[in-house]
């Protein structure tokens, strides 16, 4: 995000507000492409209603993209991302690509995260320690994506 703020790039916007409120900030239509990256699980039922991916904020998200947008949804929950898959289902949206490991893909459109980047260098330093070590391998869970319009 401090990158962004330095460059002052023109067609990116930062906004610190309830994701239920973006239609308060955006025109039906107005915005291509959505990147939900990383957001929180709300793994407790009775937080359902507060994820990125519950049908609210779907209707919301369906408001501000045009017919073809797109929303790119990252994360690392294995619940969320299985919660998600299920909740884009029931909404009727197409999925163009599901990974288990978005890393590994052939997908050439990926944005890293600093976020992945620096989870990707501890997982391989970690994964070399344990295997020099124990001469175990470590099970890391990939980082799961979703791309859909």
């Amino acid at each position: 995000m401090d990158k962004v703020l330095e460059v002052a790039v023109p067609n990116i916007k930062l906004l610190w507000v309830d994701g239920s409120d973006l239609t308060d900030y955006f025109e039906d239509g107005e915005i291509d492409r959505l990147y939900l990256n990383f957001s929180d699980p709300w793994p407790k039922k009775r937080h359902e209603k507060r994820r990125l991916t519950y049908k609210s904020f779907l209707d919301t998200f369906k408001r501000i993209l045009p017919e073809h947008g797109e929303i790119h949804f990252k994360t690392d929950n294995r619940g969320l991302f299985e919660y998600s898959l299920v909740s884009f289902s029931q909404y009727g949206m197409k999925l163009n690509g599901v990974w288990l490991d978005l890393h590994a893909s052939d997908f050439e459109g990926n944005v890293m995260t600093e976020y992945e980047q620096k989870n990707s260098q501890v997982r391989v330093k970690l994964s070399t320690e344990l295997r020099q070590n124990f001469k175990k391998k470590l099970k890391i869970k990939p980082s799961e994506c979703l791309y859909f319009t």
